[in-house]
Protein backbone atom coordinates (compact mmCIF):
# COMPACT_ATOMS: atom_id res chain seq x y z
CA UNK A 1 0.00 0.00 0.00
CA UNK A 2 1.47 3.39 -0.95
CA UNK A 3 2.53 5.67 1.86
CA UNK A 4 1.87 8.84 -0.11
CA UNK A 5 -1.75 9.91 -0.55
CA UNK A 6 -3.00 10.16 -4.16
CA UNK A 7 -3.19 13.63 -5.70
CA UNK A 8 -7.00 13.76 -5.56
CA UNK A 9 -6.91 13.04 -1.82
CA UNK A 10 -4.41 15.82 -1.15
CA UNK A 11 -6.57 18.22 -3.14
CA UNK A 12 -9.68 17.17 -1.21
CA UNK A 13 -7.90 17.73 2.08
CA UNK A 14 -6.96 21.25 0.96
CA UNK A 15 -10.55 21.84 -0.14
CA UNK A 16 -11.92 20.71 3.21
CA UNK A 17 -9.43 22.54 5.40
CA UNK A 18 -8.89 26.14 4.28
CA UNK A 19 -7.32 27.60 7.44
CA UNK A 20 -9.40 25.34 9.75
CA UNK A 21 -8.83 21.98 11.40
CA UNK A 22 -12.25 20.56 10.56
CA UNK A 23 -14.97 21.20 8.02
CA UNK A 24 -18.75 21.05 7.91
CA UNK A 25 -19.90 18.82 5.06
CA UNK A 26 -23.51 18.45 3.86
CA UNK A 27 -24.54 15.49 1.70
CA UNK A 28 -27.76 15.97 -0.30
CA UNK A 29 -29.42 13.00 -1.98
CA UNK A 30 -32.67 12.35 -3.83
CA UNK A 31 -36.06 12.35 -2.04
CA UNK A 32 -36.29 9.67 0.66
CA UNK A 33 -32.91 8.63 -0.73
CA UNK A 34 -31.86 5.73 1.47
CA UNK A 35 -30.45 3.65 -1.39
CA UNK A 36 -28.26 6.47 -2.67
CA UNK A 37 -27.22 7.68 0.78
CA UNK A 38 -26.09 4.25 1.98
CA UNK A 39 -23.62 3.95 -0.90
CA UNK A 40 -21.94 7.14 0.36
CA UNK A 41 -22.14 6.71 4.15
CA UNK A 42 -18.81 4.86 4.40
CA UNK A 43 -17.10 7.90 2.92
CA UNK A 44 -18.97 10.21 5.31
CA UNK A 45 -18.00 8.09 8.32
CA UNK A 46 -14.36 8.23 7.19
CA UNK A 47 -14.55 12.04 7.17
CA UNK A 48 -15.91 11.92 10.72
CA UNK A 49 -12.77 10.09 11.84
CA UNK A 50 -10.77 13.12 10.73
CA UNK A 51 -12.93 15.38 12.92
CA UNK A 52 -15.14 16.71 10.11
CA UNK A 53 -18.85 17.29 10.80
CA UNK A 54 -21.06 15.44 8.33
CA UNK A 55 -24.81 15.71 7.83
CA UNK A 56 -27.35 14.17 5.46
CA UNK A 57 -30.12 16.16 3.76
CA UNK A 58 -33.13 14.99 1.78
CA UNK A 59 -36.91 15.34 1.60
CA UNK A 60 -38.38 12.90 4.12
CA UNK A 61 -41.86 11.51 3.53
CA UNK A 62 -41.66 8.61 6.02
CA UNK A 63 -39.43 7.56 8.96
CA UNK A 64 -35.87 6.58 8.09
CA UNK A 65 -32.99 4.47 9.41
CA UNK A 66 -30.03 5.84 11.36
CA UNK A 67 -27.34 6.77 8.84
CA UNK A 68 -24.66 7.42 11.46
CA UNK A 69 -24.42 11.15 10.86
CA UNK A 70 -26.34 14.31 11.68
CA UNK A 71 -29.72 14.65 9.95
CA UNK A 72 -30.96 17.70 8.09
CA UNK A 73 -34.12 16.17 6.69
CA UNK A 74 -36.95 18.30 5.34
CA UNK A 75 -40.20 16.91 6.75
CA UNK A 76 -42.70 16.40 3.93
CA UNK A 77 -45.44 14.87 6.06
CA UNK A 78 -48.84 15.52 4.48
CA UNK A 79 -47.42 15.67 0.95
CA UNK A 80 -47.25 12.85 -1.59
CA UNK A 81 -43.89 11.54 -2.69
CA UNK A 82 -43.93 11.76 -6.53
CA UNK A 83 -41.54 8.81 -6.74
CA UNK A 84 -44.18 6.59 -5.13
CA UNK A 85 -45.87 6.00 -8.46
CA UNK A 86 -47.02 2.44 -9.32
CA UNK A 87 -46.55 3.17 -13.01
CA UNK A 88 -43.01 4.47 -12.49
CA UNK A 89 -42.13 1.53 -10.21
CA UNK A 90 -43.30 -0.87 -12.89
CA UNK A 91 -41.10 0.80 -15.48
CA UNK A 92 -38.06 1.03 -13.17
CA UNK A 93 -38.18 -2.48 -11.72
CA UNK A 94 -40.17 -4.66 -14.11
CA UNK A 95 -39.86 -3.17 -17.57
CA UNK A 96 -37.03 -1.45 -19.48
CA UNK A 97 -35.89 1.82 -17.92
CA UNK A 98 -34.60 4.30 -20.50
CA UNK A 99 -33.14 7.80 -20.69
CA UNK A 100 -36.69 9.07 -21.32
CA UNK A 101 -37.70 7.91 -17.84
CA UNK A 102 -34.59 9.62 -16.45
CA UNK A 103 -36.18 12.94 -17.36
CA UNK A 104 -39.38 11.84 -15.60
CA UNK A 105 -37.39 11.16 -12.42
CA UNK A 106 -35.79 14.61 -12.55
CA UNK A 107 -39.32 15.92 -12.94
CA UNK A 108 -40.34 14.13 -9.74
CA UNK A 109 -37.38 15.58 -7.85
CA UNK A 110 -38.22 19.03 -9.20
CA UNK A 111 -41.86 18.67 -8.14
CA UNK A 112 -40.81 17.94 -4.55
CA UNK A 113 -38.30 20.80 -4.55
CA UNK A 114 -40.96 23.21 -5.81
CA UNK A 115 -43.22 22.08 -2.94
CA UNK A 116 -40.38 22.58 -0.45
CA UNK A 117 -39.71 26.12 -1.65
CA UNK A 118 -43.43 26.90 -1.38
CA UNK A 119 -44.35 25.19 1.88
CA UNK A 120 -41.05 24.34 3.66
CA UNK A 121 -39.04 27.36 2.59
CA UNK A 122 -38.01 28.30 6.14
CA UNK A 123 -36.56 24.83 6.71
CA UNK A 124 -34.68 25.01 3.40
CA UNK A 125 -32.97 28.26 4.38
CA UNK A 126 -32.45 27.10 7.96
CA UNK A 127 -30.28 24.28 6.60
CA UNK A 128 -28.60 26.49 4.00
CA UNK A 129 -27.68 29.14 6.59
CA UNK A 130 -25.71 26.70 8.76
CA UNK A 131 -22.56 27.81 6.93
CA UNK A 132 -21.44 24.52 5.37
CA UNK A 133 -17.91 24.40 3.99
CA UNK A 134 -18.57 21.77 1.34
CA UNK A 135 -21.64 20.34 -0.37
CA UNK A 136 -21.74 16.75 -1.65
CA UNK A 137 -24.45 16.32 -4.28
CA UNK A 138 -26.12 13.10 -5.37
CA UNK A 139 -25.69 13.02 -9.16
CA UNK A 140 -29.32 11.99 -9.59
CA UNK A 141 -32.52 13.92 -8.76
CA UNK A 142 -31.33 15.91 -5.67
CA UNK A 143 -32.77 19.15 -7.00
CA UNK A 144 -33.08 21.17 -3.79
CA UNK A 145 -29.59 20.02 -2.81
CA UNK A 146 -28.25 21.50 -6.04
CA UNK A 147 -30.10 24.71 -5.22
CA UNK A 148 -28.56 24.92 -1.75
CA UNK A 149 -25.03 24.50 -3.07
CA UNK A 150 -25.57 26.95 -5.93
CA UNK A 151 -27.03 29.67 -3.70
CA UNK A 152 -24.31 29.20 -1.08
CA UNK A 153 -21.50 29.71 -3.57
CA UNK A 154 -19.42 27.10 -1.70
CA UNK A 155 -17.54 24.24 -3.44
CA UNK A 156 -19.55 21.16 -4.36
CA UNK A 157 -18.63 17.60 -5.28
CA UNK A 158 -20.75 15.28 -7.44
CA UNK A 159 -21.34 11.89 -5.79
CA UNK A 160 -22.16 9.06 -8.20
CA UNK A 161 -23.62 5.92 -6.61
CA UNK A 162 -22.23 3.83 -9.49
CA UNK A 163 -20.00 5.27 -12.21
CA UNK A 164 -20.08 8.62 -13.96
CA UNK A 165 -23.31 8.72 -15.97
CA UNK A 166 -23.05 9.49 -19.70
CA UNK A 167 -24.81 12.85 -19.53
CA UNK A 168 -22.95 14.05 -16.44
CA UNK A 169 -19.63 12.88 -17.88
CA UNK A 170 -20.29 14.81 -21.08
CA UNK A 171 -21.32 17.94 -19.15
CA UNK A 172 -17.94 17.83 -17.46
CA UNK A 173 -16.05 17.02 -20.69
CA UNK A 174 -14.44 13.90 -19.29
CA UNK A 175 -13.33 12.83 -22.79
CA UNK A 176 -15.03 9.47 -22.40
CA UNK A 177 -16.32 7.68 -25.47
CA UNK A 178 -19.51 6.16 -24.07
CA UNK A 179 -20.03 4.22 -27.31
CA UNK A 180 -17.35 1.86 -26.00
CA UNK A 181 -19.12 1.41 -22.63
CA UNK A 182 -22.02 -0.78 -21.62
CA UNK A 183 -24.97 1.68 -21.67
CA UNK A 184 -26.56 2.58 -18.35
CA UNK A 185 -29.97 1.81 -19.85
CA UNK A 186 -29.27 -1.58 -21.43
CA UNK A 187 -32.28 -3.44 -22.92
CA UNK A 188 -32.95 -6.97 -21.68
CA UNK A 189 -32.55 -8.11 -25.28
CA UNK A 190 -28.94 -6.90 -25.35
CA UNK A 191 -27.43 -8.64 -22.34
CA UNK A 192 -24.68 -9.96 -24.61
CA UNK A 193 -23.54 -6.38 -25.31
CA UNK A 194 -20.12 -6.10 -26.91
CA UNK A 195 -18.41 -3.21 -28.66
CA UNK A 196 -17.38 -5.66 -31.36
CA UNK A 197 -20.92 -5.56 -32.75
CA UNK A 198 -21.80 -2.51 -34.85
CA UNK A 199 -25.48 -2.65 -33.84
CA UNK A 200 -24.51 -2.57 -30.17
CA UNK A 201 -22.26 0.44 -30.68
CA UNK A 202 -25.14 2.19 -32.48
CA UNK A 203 -27.39 1.49 -29.49
CA UNK A 204 -24.72 2.81 -27.11
CA UNK A 205 -24.48 6.02 -29.15
CA UNK A 206 -28.29 6.34 -29.13
CA UNK A 207 -28.35 5.91 -25.34
CA UNK A 208 -25.47 8.37 -24.85
CA UNK A 209 -26.93 11.21 -26.88
CA UNK A 210 -30.46 10.50 -25.69
CA UNK A 211 -29.28 10.72 -22.07
CA UNK A 212 -27.49 13.98 -22.82
CA UNK A 213 -30.62 15.54 -24.34
CA UNK A 214 -33.17 14.27 -21.85
CA UNK A 215 -31.03 15.03 -18.80
CA UNK A 216 -29.50 18.28 -20.02
CA UNK A 217 -32.59 19.77 -21.67
CA UNK A 218 -35.83 18.09 -20.62
CA UNK A 219 -34.78 17.24 -17.07
CA UNK A 220 -33.01 20.55 -16.63
CA UNK A 221 -36.11 22.48 -17.70
CA UNK A 222 -37.94 21.00 -14.71
CA UNK A 223 -35.05 21.93 -12.41
CA UNK A 224 -35.01 25.51 -13.69
CA UNK A 225 -38.74 25.72 -12.94
CA UNK A 226 -38.37 24.27 -9.44
CA UNK A 227 -35.50 26.58 -8.45
CA UNK A 228 -36.76 29.73 -10.18
CA UNK A 229 -37.67 31.46 -6.88
CA UNK A 230 -34.08 31.28 -5.57
CA UNK A 231 -31.99 31.23 -8.77
CA UNK A 232 -33.00 33.94 -11.21
CA UNK A 233 -32.43 34.36 -14.94
CA UNK A 234 -30.75 32.60 -16.73
CA UNK A 235 -31.87 30.15 -14.04
CA UNK A 236 -30.26 26.92 -12.90
CA UNK A 237 -28.16 24.90 -15.33
CA UNK A 238 -27.50 21.26 -14.40
CA UNK A 239 -24.81 21.03 -17.08
CA UNK A 240 -23.00 24.05 -15.65
CA UNK A 241 -23.45 22.70 -12.11
CA UNK A 242 -21.63 19.51 -13.11
CA UNK A 243 -18.96 21.45 -14.97
CA UNK A 244 -18.20 23.62 -11.93
CA UNK A 245 -18.02 20.73 -9.47
CA UNK A 246 -14.66 20.40 -7.71
CA UNK A 247 -14.62 16.61 -7.98
CA UNK A 248 -16.72 13.69 -9.22
CA UNK A 249 -16.57 10.75 -6.82
CA UNK A 250 -17.71 7.34 -8.04
CA UNK A 251 -18.48 3.98 -6.46
CA UNK A 252 -17.59 1.72 -9.39
CA UNK A 253 -14.61 -0.60 -8.75
CA UNK A 254 -12.17 -0.60 -11.65
CA UNK A 255 -12.24 -4.40 -11.71
CA UNK A 256 -15.89 -4.27 -12.83
CA UNK A 257 -15.49 -1.55 -15.43
CA UNK A 258 -13.63 -1.15 -18.73
CA UNK A 259 -10.64 1.14 -19.11
CA UNK A 260 -11.76 4.77 -19.03
CA UNK A 261 -10.30 8.22 -18.52
CA UNK A 262 -9.66 9.05 -14.87
CA UNK A 263 -9.27 12.80 -14.60
CA UNK A 264 -10.55 14.09 -11.26
CA UNK A 265 -12.98 11.36 -10.30
CA UNK A 266 -12.01 9.11 -7.37
CA UNK A 267 -13.10 5.77 -5.98
CA UNK A 268 -14.78 5.84 -2.59
CA UNK A 269 -17.02 3.47 -0.64
CA UNK A 270 -15.24 0.22 0.19
CA UNK A 271 -11.82 1.65 -0.71
CA UNK A 272 -11.87 4.87 1.27
CA UNK A 273 -10.15 3.35 4.32
CA UNK A 274 -7.13 2.74 2.07
CA UNK A 275 -7.22 5.79 -0.19
CA UNK A 276 -7.69 8.54 2.38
Amino acid sequence: MPTTAPLHVNLLVLLLTPNVFSARVLLSVMDQGRSHATSITTFMHRLQKDNHTTALQFAQFSPEIDFGMEERFIDMGGFKNPFESPDFDKIAFEEEYSFIHQAVAYGFGSETCNTILKHRRDRFFEILNENWDLYLSDSLFAVCGYGMAEVSGKPHVMMHSTDLEAAQGSFKAFSRNYVTFVPSNLPFTMLDFTTEKFAHRVWAAYDWFGSFIFTGLVGNFAQKWALRSIIGFPYFSFAEYNRKSSFSFTDMPDSLFPAASRTNDALRGETCEISI
